[in-house]
C-alpha cells in the first residue's frame, strides 16, 4: 500500500514537473521580459525627456539672465535715469513652451521639495507672469519713456520686478538639477 501511494505522489510530481517546464516557466519568462521591456521603454521616456526639459530650461534662463542683466543696469535716482534694455521673451511661446511630458518630469522630480509658492510644479504659472506680463508692461513702460508717467511706472515697476526675476532665474536653475540628475538615474523619475 505505501508502494501505491508513493507512486501515486510521485506520478502527480512528476506531472507538474512537466506542466511546470511546458507551460508555466515559458509564460513567467515571457511575463518578466514583457514588464522588463515596457519599464525599460519607460524609463527610457523619462530621461529623454528629462533631457529635453534641461534644453528648454536653458533657453528660458538664457532670456532671464538677460533680463535680469537690463534690470540691473536700470539705475533710478532723483538725478540719474538708465534703462539697462528689454527684458526678453522671445524663447516663451506660451504655456506649450513646457510640455505636459517635461511639466510630469518636473512634477515628480519635485515631489520631495517643500511646497511653497516657488516650487518647481509652478513653472509654467511663473514664467508666464514673466514672459506675458512683466516682459511686456517692462516694454510698454521703456516706449513710453520720456512722459513722467512712463517715469513713475519704472520707478515702481524696478524694485518687484528686479526680485521677482531673481526668484525666477532661481526656480528655473533649480529645475534644471532637478531634471538633469533625474535624467543620469539609473531608474528616472
Amino acid at each position: 500500500m505505501k508502494t501505491l501511494v508513493l507512486n501515486c505522489f510521485n506520478n502527480q510530481e512528476s506531472q507538474f514537473e512537466i506542466l511546470f517546464e511546458s507551460f508555466l516557466l515559458p509564460m513567467l519568462v515571457a511575463f518578466t521580459v514583457f514588464v522588463a521591456s515596457f519599464k525599460i521603454k519607460e524609463w527610457q521616456e523619462r530621461r529623454k525627456y528629462s533631457k529635453l526639459g534641461v534644453i528648454i530650461i536653458n533657453e528660458l534662463l538664457e532670456e532671464v539672465n538677460n533680463g535680469l542683466r537690463s534690470l540691473i543696469n536700470t539705475s533710478i535716482t532723483d538725478d540719474n535715469f538708465r534703462i539697462g534694455g528689454n527684458l526678453p521673451n522671445k524663447s516663451w511661446s506660451g504655456l506649450n513652451t513646457i510640455p505636459i511630458d517635461v511639466l510630469l518630469r518636473i512634477i515628480e522630480c519635485s515631489k520631495r521639495e517643500n511646497e511653497n509658492h516657488w516650487h518647481p510644479s509652478h513653472i509654467r504659472s511663473h514664467c508666464k507672469n514673466y514672459f506675458e506680463h512683466m516682459s511686456i508692461n517692462w516694454h510698454k513702460a521703456i516706449e513710453n519713456y520720456p512722459r513722467v508717467k512712463a517715469i513713475k511706472s519704472i520707478k515702481e515697476m524696478h524694485p518687484t520686478y528686479l526680485e521677482a526675476t531673481k526668484e525666477v532665474k532661481a526656480l528655473l536653475e533649480k529645475i534644471r538639477i532637478l531634471l538633469s540628475d533625474n535624467s543620469k538615474r539609473i531608474i528616472p523619475k
